[in-house]
């Protein structure tokens, strides 16, 4: 595990909606990829040791609620908005 303590707002793995800001109270959710199924729905002033700096990813449907989580490998950068595949829990 990595030990980096970071907040949220300045983590890789903070998904956000596209024409937010990032502050302390912005709602977005935890894309890590150990963390993603849990569809933990967090605002930038929460934090934790899984922190890798780096922009919020833009997503549409992030603060949803249940929020919308698309998993990125770390290797790869997004610089665009990502419009999210909906499924239901009904199928």
């Amino acid at each position: 595990m990595n030990d980096n303590w970071g907040l949220c707002r300045a983590c890789r793995w903070w998904q956000i909606e596209p024409d937010t800001t990032t502050n302390e109270k912005t709602v977005g959710v935890c894309a890590e990829e150990q963390l993603a199924h849990f569809q933990l729905s967090v605002m930038g002033h929460c934090g934790c040791n899984l922190f890798v700096e780096g922009r919020p990813a833009r997503i549409e449907g992030s603060s949803e609620q249940p929020p919308i989580v698309q998993t990125v490998p770390l290797r790869q950068q997004r610089t665009k908005v990502i419009a999210p595949r909906r499924t239901s829990a009904h199928q």
